[in-house]
């Protein structure tokens, strides 16, 4: 693999949104922070390809294809932006 595209993956990796695991937080904690906009919701869809036949004539000749089919889905609830924001800004010192 080479030095760029070693540096692209950690750089996408890097900007993926942090997760809040599941169980840590009650319902209604995540509820607040969303209505805060310093959660959001995620759904991610995965699809797989499927090989269909269809009939063309009546002789039994048939032309397949393929076709994306969902089959399964994830939800999860990352922190926004804003929150990231706001959690750099509380971890600064202060020289008061």
């Amino acid at each position: 693999m080479s030095l760029k595209n070693t540096a692209r993956q950690l750089e996408f990796r890097i900007s993926e949104p942090q997760t809040i695991p599941d169980g840590v937080l009650r319902d209604f904690e995540i509820s607040n922070l969303t209505r805060l906009g310093l959660a959001k919701f995620l759904r991610e869809t995965f699809a797989e390809p499927v090989q269909i036949e269809i009939p063309i004539d009546p002789e039994d000749h048939h032309v397949s294809t393929e076709a994306d089919v969902v089959v399964a889905y994830t939800d999860s609830h990352v922190i926004t932006e804003l929150a990231e924001l706001l959690i750099m800004a509380c971890s600064e010192e202060w020289d008061v």
